[in-house]
């Protein structure tokens, strides 16, 4: 499994980042580090894709947020270290570029309860796409699987921060 943030492509790095920033920036109020969410992703992508992907990705996190079935971990925006909620993220983006929507479909529900993962995948189908349209395809993780888990009660779980 993916451990360092050196191990990822490119743009799955730069997603990550993007993503992290945004998720600590927006729970601290930090607008700052939301400014340098979209900084990323920009510099990266350019300007109308920047913004198309923050779209997105501000969906799936909406997604997330609300259905999540249990705290998610992420780490902090500059920890070279990656763990197995960021991977699946990414994974799940990519499988949804790749179509394939039964991977995409387990993924999101290993993230979110069931009613959220229609949302999560459309976000997610979202950012795909725009990433597809700049020529970038995410890699297929092999050993990147979920299998769908039983139905947990619905829960306000909060997002577990690691290091």
């Amino acid at each position: 499994m993916f451990r360092d943030l050196s191990e990822l492509a490119e743009a799955e790095a730069v997603l990550l980042r993007a993503l992290r920033r945004w998720i600590v920036g927006s729970s601290s109020k930090d607008h700052r580090l939301c400014s340098l969410a979209w900084s990323d992703l920009a510099v990266a992508f350019g300007t109308e894709p920047g913004r198309d992907m923050l779209t997105a990705m501000i969906g799936m996190l909406r997604e997330i947020c609300g259905y999540a079935r249990r705290p998610l971990e992420y780490h902090q925006p500059c920890c070279p270290c990656v763990c197995a909620d960021e991977i699946c993220i990414l994974a799940l983006v990519g499988a949804c570029q790749r179509e394939e929507m039964q991977t995409a479909r387990g993924l999101a529900e290993w993230l979110v309860l069931r009613e959220g993962a229609p949302g999560l995948l459309e976000a997610a189908k979202g950012l795909g796409a725009v990433l597809e349209a700049q020529g970038c395809r995410l890699p297929k993780r092999s050993g990147v699987t979920a299998r769908p888990v039983p139905e947990a009660p619905a829960l306000r779980p909060r997002t577990a921060t690691l290091h």
